[in-house]
């Protein structure tokens, strides 16, 4: 798995998790939603990350959509 964490789409978490290959472009979509909303807070992680968190938790808090 490569990618920063708390810019990643659930899509490559469950592709992690279950082994399988490749995602598509909606996650490529996500990934840049998370860069756009880091530019116009000013925060230096996504929305879900930047909090403390392990990277278990942000990963959680990615897949239950929870900010």
């Amino acid at each position: 798995m490569v990618g920063t964490p708390d810019f990643m789409a659930p899509e490559m978490i469950f592709c992690a998790e279950r082994g399988a290959n490749g995602y598509s472009f909606p996650a490529d979509l996500w990934s840049a939603g998370c860069v756009v909303f880091a530019i116009l807070t000013g925060a230096d992680k996504g929305p879900f990350g930047g909090r403390g968190l392990k990277l278990t938790q942000v990963f959680e808090a990615i897949l239950s959509g929870s900010t």
